[in-house]
C-alpha cells in the first residue's frame, strides 16, 4: 500500500471508530476524495471486511474458533452496558442507489454499530440518503458511518463532512 493510501486507512479508521461507543451514538458522514477511483472502492470495501469482523473470521483456527467468535459477537449485541472495542464486530454494507434502498433505509435502525458505504451514488441521492439517516439518528442506539465514495469534489451537503483524502 502506498504511504497516501497508509495515511488514508488511518484516517478513515479513526473516523470510523471515533465517538462509537454507545453512550455517544450519532451519525458521521465522511467523503472519500481523490483521482483514484479504484483505489478509494479497495479500500472502502477492506474497510467493511476490517468492521465487519470478516477478516477476523478469516483468521480463526476450524469451526470452533469461528463459532466462538459468532457468539463472542452475539453476546456483545445483549450486553448494551459493556464498552465497546475497537476489534468489535459491526454491520456494515453498500447502498444500493435506488429507490427501493431509500425505502429500506427509511425503516433502518442499526442493531449495532454500522458502516454504511454509498458507493458511486449521484449528487441526489447522496443528498436523499444524508437527509433521511440525519432526521432519523435520534431512533438510532448505536453509532453510524456513512461513507461517500466517491463524491465529486467540494460535494457539499449542508452538514458537517469529513474529509478524507486518497
Amino acid at each position: 500500500m502506498a504511504v497516501q493510501g497508509r495515511a488514508a486507512w488511518r484516517a478513515l479508521r479513526a473516523w470510523c471508530l471515533a465517538g462509537s461507543s454507545p453512550l455517544s451514538a450519532r451519525l458521521t458522514v465522511a467523503v472519500l476524495e481523490g483521482s483514484d477511483a479504484a483505489g478509494a472502492q479497495l479500500l472502502a470495501q477492506a474497510l467493511c471486511l476490517e468492521r465487519d469482523g470478516s477478516l477476523q473470521l478469516l483468521a480463526c483456527h476450524g469451526a470452533a474458533g469461528r463459532l466462538a467468535l459468532r457468539l463472542k459477537t452475539k453476546l456483545h449485541d445483549v450486553t448494551p452496558w459493556r464498552e465497546g472495542q475497537p476489534g468489535d464486530a459491526w454491520d456494515a454494507g453498500f447502498l444500493p442507489g435506488t429507490t427501493a434502498g431509500l425505502e429500506a433505509l427509511a425503516r433502518f435502525v442499526p442493531r449495532r454499530p454500522t458502516l454504511l458505504v454509498a458507493q458511486g451514488l449521484s449528487t441526489p441521492a447522496l443528498r436523499a440518503t444524508c437527509a433521511l439517516l440525519h432526521s432519523r439518528q435520534r431512533h438510532f442506539g448505536h453509532a453510524l458511518r456513512l461513507l461517500l465514495v466517491p463524491a465529486a469534489p467540494g460535494l457539499n451537503l449542508g452538514w458537517p463532512v469529513t474529509r478524507i483524502a486518497f
